[in-house]
This record gives structure tokens, C-alpha cells and sequence, in this order.
């Protein structure tokens, strides 16, 4: 499985948790990142984002909006996990030349339930 195969799973997952259905999403966003890999991308870019959303040529335009929607739900979902992974990566790296480590003291995840709490505890495993 991609990287970007994991992250889908895992946006469908949580999204799904929190009481979403994403019957559309869920058809749709392994077929973008079908494209995404055939177009030899790590990440979501506009330009194939909307390259993806226009394929259906003859497609009505409203349906060619919802694809570009989905696509950019995801997109944001996967810009805003990699800024946390960067950014906890960076408070837990050892200062420069010391050779220590250091624990940043966060969890691994943190994320704040306010639709469903029980939802995401089972999800979780809280």
C-alpha cells in the first residue's frame, strides 16, 4: 500500500468515525490516488487535482465540482497531518551537534473529538 493509499484509509476511517458517510469519497478517492501514482506524484498538487476532476470529459459540471471538492477535502486533510508530522518532528529532533535525544512529551496523536467523543475513544482506543 502508498503512502497516499494509507492516508486515504485513513481520512475515510476518521471521517466515517466522526459520522460522516462519504459513499461518494469513499469510490472516488482511490481513483485519484490511482492517478496520483500513475502521474508519478507523492503528494496532491492543484494542477493534478484538477487534471483528475475534469477527466469524466463530457461529464455534467456539477459533478465535475464534486469531484474537485472531495479531492481538495483530502488534500487539506493530508497538507495539515504531514505540517503536524514536520512539526513534531522538528520540537522532538536533539539540538544540533549533541547527539541526545529529547522527548517532546506529546502523544503520538492528538486530536479533538467535539461532534462524537465516544466515537473517537472507540476509534481511538481510549
Amino acid at each position: 500500500m502508498s503512502e497516499l493509499s494509507g492516508h486515504v484509509q485513513d481520512y475515510l476511517r476518521l471521517r466515517r468515525a466522526l459520522g460522516f458517510k462519504l459513499e461518494r469519497a469513499g469510490h472516488l478517492l482511490p481513483q485519484l490516488v490511482t492517478y496520483l501514482e500513475a502521474a508519478g506524484a507523492a503528494t496532491v498538487t492543484s494542477d493534478l487535482a484538477i487534471a483528475w476532476a475534469r477527466l469524466p470529459q463530457h461529464a455534467h459540471p456539477n459533478h465535475l465540482a464534486q469531484r474537485l471538492a472531495i479531492a481538495r477535502g483530502f488534500a487539506a486533510t493530508c497538507r495539515r497531518s504531514t505540517r503536524r508530522r514536520r512539526s513534531r518532528q522538528l520540537a522532538c529532533s536533539p539540538p544540533a551537534g549533541t547527539g541526545r535525544r529529547r522527548s517532546c512529551g506529546r502523544s503520538a496523536t492528538s486530536v479533538v473529538c467535539w461532534r462524537a467523543p465516544e466515537r473517537c475513544a472507540r476509534l481511538f482506543g481510549r
